[in-house]
């Protein structure tokens, strides 16, 4: 659980993870040049298909929190 993640905090992506959202682009891979330190802010959250996922503003995508890591 992950309750930790709010809007406007600053997370790193864990290795592994996947995109979200209601796009055609759910479940790919995040490519692994975007995790590791690079950092991004969290615009949104909600709850999408049983997971709760966070817009990063830098990327304008959705992650799942589960593949976030807040610095």
């Amino acid at each position: 659980m992950q309750n930790s993640i709010a809007v406007g905090d600053t997370v790193y992506i864990k290795p592994g993870a996947v995109y979200g959202g209601s796009y055609p682009s759910r479940g790919a891979a995040v490519p692994a040049y975007m995790g590791g330190y690079r950092r991004y802010t969290v615009g949104r959250i909600t709850h999408r298909q049983g997971a709760d996922e966070a817009f990063l503003s830098e990327i304008n995508s959705w992650v799942a929190l589960q593949h976030l890591r807040v610095i």
